[in-house]
């Protein structure tokens, strides 16, 4: 069985099991939930110490929701290491994180490839060697759904038609999708929350032309979403929002992370 070890256990989030669920449960806990049942979410994927707060707000609303049933998760993340064309799901049969083994639907992929052939999809491993952008969602899954099978889609130079075609084949009653993205980078706090606003603006209102001027790193996966949004009658949320300065205390230098949910 081909598993994918965890690249950021100890540096993006604790190592230790006891420890790293105390800290997602804590992060859910303190978070508030409101009256809607996503049906995807835009999560940041930064350390825990950073972004945690808002990953745990999104996360949170996952409770609206029968955490009992079997789960298909596709997670939509960017490469921040390896370039390539279109999107990879590696070859791997299992994701590993401190909390245990996750399955990775190996038949659910193959039918995807059999009825996509036109899509630039590859199973490159590469890609995964580093990254950390799919991985930090995988605790929260954990601690949260009883039981789900995973689609991992990485990708570099896609379209996000491309991503809306993922999204469009894997959809069902027991399928949720996330899509793994922070906001702006390394602006003044003001200057982020500016830009950022953006963001905000673009998928409330499932309006890809205000995305113009957001500059998250996974834009790709949330104009796709928003594509994707727009032909389900979905309507977005924002959740929460914060810079690493309201942690770090550092102003003049900061990332942006936004927790947003798509609903019916």
């Amino acid at each position: 069985m081909k598993i994918k070890r965890p690249n950021v256990a100890g540096i993006f989030y604790p190592s230790d099991p006891k420890k790293l669920r105390d800290t997602v449960l804590a992060l859910l806990k303190n978070s508030k939930l409101f009256p809607l049942k996503p049906v995807g979410l835009v999560a940041p994927h930064a350390g825990y110490t950073y972004s945690g707060a808002v990953a745990g707000a999104v996360y949170k609303q996952l409770e609206n929701l029968d955490l009992s049933k079997d789960w298909m998760v596709v997670i939509i993340a960017p490469s921040h290491y390896f370039f390539f064309e279109g999107i990879t799901f590696g070859s791997y049969q299992a994701f590993e994180t401190p909390l245990g083994q996750v399955e990775v639907d190996r038949e659910a992929i193959e039918r995807f490839i059999d009825t996509r052939k036109s899509l630039r999809v590859s199973f490159s491993d590469t890609p995964y060697d580093k990254e950390h952008s799919l991985e930090v969602q995988l605790p929260f899954l954990q601690v949260l759904l009883k039981s789900f099978r995973l689609v991992p889609v990485l990708y570099s130079d896609a379209k996000p038609e491309e991503i809306k075609e993922v999204l469009n084949f894997f959809e069902g009653e027991n399928t949720l999708f996330v899509v793994s993205s922070d906001l702006s980078h390394y602006h003044s706090e003001n200057t982020a929350r500016y830009k950022d606003s953006f963001c905000h603006a673009g998928i409330e209102s499932l309006d890809v032309k205000l995305l113009g001027r957001c500059e998250a790193c996974g834009i790709t996966g949330i104009t796709g979403a928003i594509f994707y949004a727009r032909e389900r009658n979905l309507k977005g949320k924002l959740i929460d929002y914060k810079t690493s300065g309201e942690v770090s205390g550092e102003r003049h230098r900061v990332v942006g992370y936004g927790g947003y949910i798509f609903t019916s």
